[in-house]
């Protein structure tokens, strides 16, 4: 009798710390499962959260977190489901209701969203959750109240090597080989008459200038006028158009006019993040002035074929690579040509909310004919760097600093040049 106790004691002892330590290991799991979501790790630590949620399916901890993971990586059903089965079991937790309502904000359904992040402010109204809550409910007002914004660049830049080229023009030719100072501006108004769930049209009017110190006959001033659209097929493909319309002055007087149509088609992968197709179709007419008096020699056409990956690999780091084949077909044949770019770019959230981009850049263009003037056919690759550090100031204004590097290689000396500016630029977004 004493033995079957004893055996049985023995028993309800092994069976006892066979529960605690797969209680410990549940613990561990869950434990490893949130450090790896809170370090940014989501898809490992999503992975080690389902295991702990198969065995606790009512484990809250569990499910908020292997919510925000999917949230972060695939905001979908499935990660709003893992979320509002935690609120049940803690319905006054502030980072989950923070959680739900970026979920709902990034879902644009900005009437849940609101209820999620009221809901925060309710219950710690002090907390810097609530003072981030605030700041999406700000984001939702503009949103439903404004269908036009206004955003205004100013500043000033040094560059080492004054060339004809504003923000995304054409290069023209002329290379001044002189170094000044300028003052630039940018105004981009746009206006939505049409937003829905899957449509958006938008109407655009931009424009930029500089004035130099030295070089005046280098002033630019740029109209540009865009009409855009773009549809949604599903949550992953969009397809998207835009007409452009520039017409160009150098130092007072008209140097080009140009149309321009773009066509884009956009897929969303959750493992691979955003690829974009593009073609554009650009027609050029160029103004002869005393300073170019061959300007309209270069008058044609320019087709693009472009693809662009972008990969965030967390949410406060990206990275991206861009690829273009352009062609140049004029009037006259030494400036046709056919060019390749590619480029390679990563973004990353500094401490102090300081925003850095870096990219490289290469671009070769052989042209298809001999240059009269220089009896030989002209061969050219452009190197480029980019560094900038950019600083939201509030939610209107921002404040950038950057450099740019380049250097263009030619079998002809004449077109060979090293350039770098040095640029400050004050943001303002209405």
């Amino acid at each position: 009798m004493t033995c079957m106790l004893a055996g049985v004691f023995f028993a309800f002892i092994m069976f006892s710390a066979s529960i605690i330590s797969a209680a410990e290991s549940d613990d561990n799991e869950l434990a490893t499962g949130i450090s790896l979501v809170k370090k940014s790790n989501y898809k490992e630590g999503a992975v080690i959260l389902r295991k702990v949620t198969a065995k606790n399916p009512d484990n809250p901890e569990a499910n908020f977190y292997l919510g925000m993971a999917l949230n972060r990586t695939s905001p979908d059903k499935e990660a709003e489901s893992f979320l509002k089965h935690s609120l049940m079991e803690d319905p006054d937790n502030p980072g989950l209701n923070l959680e739900l309502g970026m979920h709902y904000f990034n879902k644009d359904v900005p009437a849940e969203a609101a209820d999620y992040f009221e809901e925060v402010i309710k219950l710690a109204p002090k907390s810097e959750l609530a003072e981030k809550s605030r700041e999406y409910l700000k984001k939702i007002e503009n949103r439903q109240e404004k269908n036009w914004s206004l955003n205004i660049f100013a500043g000033g830049q040094y560059d080492s090597n004054v060339i004809l080229n504003g923000r995304d023009m054409p290069l023209p030719a002329g290379y001044s080989g002189k170094s000044d100072w300028s003052a630039l501006v940018n105004l981009k108004a746009a206006y939505t008459p049409l937003r829905s769930e899957t449509t958006e049209a938008r109407v655009a009017y931009s424009y930029y200038q500089n004035i130099h110190a030295a070089l005046k006959k280098f002033d630019i001033v740029q109209n540009l006028a865009e009409l855009s659209g773009v549809h949604a097929f599903t949550k992953n493909v969009s397809l998207k158009g835009v007409y452009s319309f520039e017409y160009l002055l150098l130092n007072g007087s008209g140097y080009d006019t140009a149309h321009s149509i773009a066509p884009s088609l956009i897929l969303k992968s959750n493992s691979l993040g955003t690829t974009t197709l593009d073609y554009r179709l650009r027609i050029t007419r160029y103004s002869n002035s005393d300073q170019f008096p061959n300007n309209s020699d270069r008058d044609g056409t320019n087709h693009l074929f472009g693809l662009t990956q972008i990969l965030p690999i967390s949410d406060s780091f990206a990275v991206w690579a861009l690829y273009n084949h352009d062609t140049e077909r004029t009037d006259k044949l030494e400036w046709d040509y056919n060019g390749e770019r590619f480029s390679l770019g990563a973004r990353y959230l500094l401490p102090f909310g300081l925003m850095s981009d870096l990219s490289g850049e290469v671009y070769w263009k052989e042209y298809r004919a001999e240059d009269p003037q220089f009896g030989q056919t002209r061969n050219d690759t452009l190197y480029s760097l980019n560094v900038s550090v950019s600083k939201n100031l509030s939610d209107t204004y921002s404040i950038s600093l950057s450099e740019s590097a380049s250097t263009n290689r030619s079998n002809i000396p004449e077109f060979k040049y090293d350039r770098s500016i040095t640029s400050i630029l004050f943001n303002a977004k209405f």
